[in-house]
């Protein structure tokens, strides 16, 4: 099953496919995430209310990165 996503930040607004993963399910029955996004340097981070253990994770990607090609 895919599982589409709307992400809003403001005036801006995103569409995005979750990965097919435990971590990205977990994720998906939290929803909607409302939070406050911080900024160090280029990246913008925000907590979810969720505690799930690492799965397939990855310290740094670059933009446009995708699964498939990691």
């Amino acid at each position: 099953m895919k599982l589409e996503i709307k992400i809003q930040a403001g005036p801006v607004r995103a569409e995005a496919d979750l990965n097919d993963t435990e971590t990205a399910k977990a994720v998906w029955h939290v929803l909607p995430i409302r939070a406050n996004a911080s900024t160090w340097g280029e990246e913008i981070f925000f907590e979810i209310p969720l505690r799930h253990l690492q799965e397939l994770g990855q310290e740094t990607v670059q933009a446009g990165d995708r699964e498939e090609s990691r």
